[in-house]
């Protein structure tokens, strides 16, 4: 079996558990019959299970099969495809350093304070929901998107671009869900920011803000002089970063549920 079907099939099975969990339908009717902690540990599991074979195969077998895309061969792709993803990779560190300012966070703090008034508006959008609604998905989907294209095998291009075209759904997806929760407080939000807004980067609100600072340096260090680490295994330590601390932060917010 050629090696991009294999990974391609392994994909499947571990973003298709992902949205199916996550969507509308099925989410609410697991909740009413196991509960939201029940829920979110049989999620976790479903998670690890598919996603630990993802990282097998792909150290396996990414490296093998039909020839990828291989834009890195050409010197000015190379440079344009690496500067897109270091800018994604940015776009995403803001977002995990700026997390329990977004109005995500917000929302999800809202709906565990049962006392709060719901109807508020949330406050105008962070520095980093200036340039994007979903910034680490937008930022998950630039990095991955580029690796994807540079991919010297068609087998490393689905590794890759699966986690582009699971970002993407999952922006939408949240998107639609914190649209029926929170109905027009939500959509006011939708109507003050973009999916992605590169020309807002050089505005005074974004400027000041030291996330921009720490995200940069961070991304310097981890994928700069750390890109030894990234390359390793045909790249599957990004997945078992993005497992890991995942898993860490599904394990903060049910001990902030139960609180």
């Amino acid at each position: 079996m050629q090696p991009a079907i294999i990974i391609g099939f392994v994909w499947l099975l571990f973003g298709g558990s992902h949205l199916a969990m996550s969507s509308s339908g099925v989410r609410p009717m697991l909740v009413g019959r196991f509960g939201e902690r029940g829920f979110t540990i049989a999620y976790v599991a479903v998670t690890v299970l598919t996603m630990v074979p993802l990282i097998v195969t792909t150290a396996l077998y990414a490296d093998t099969g039909a020839a990828g895309p291989n834009l890195a061969s050409h010197q000015i792709a190379r440079w344009l495809l690496g500067f897109f993803s270091a800018l994604g990779a940015v776009l995403l560190i803001a977002a995990l350093v700026d997390f329990q300012n977004s109005a995500i966070a917000q929302l999800a703090q809202r709906r565990r304070r049962t006392r709060e008034n719901r109807n508020v508006k949330l406050g105008p959008p962070t520095a980093i929901e200036r340039i994007s609604r979903h910034p680490f998905f937008v930022g998950l989907a630039m990095l991955t998107l580029s690796h994807a294209m540079m991919a010297d095998t068609l087998a490393e291009a689905g590794y890759f671009g699966g986690f582009a075209l699971l970002s993407l759904a999952g922006l939408y997806f949240q998107d639609r869900k914190l649209r029926g929760q929170w109905d027009q407080i939500y959509a006011d939000f939708e109507a003050e920011t973009e999916l992605l807004s590169l020309g807002k980067t050089a505005s005074p609100a974004v400027l000041k803000s030291k996330v921009w600072l720490i995200a940069i340096v961070t991304v310097i260090v981890l994928f700069g002089a750390g890109h030894p680490l990234w390359t390793y295994a045909n790249g599957a330590p990004l997945a078992a970063v993005i497992l890991l601390f995942g898993l860490l932060a599904t394990m903060r917010a049910m001990r902030q549920r139960d609180r």
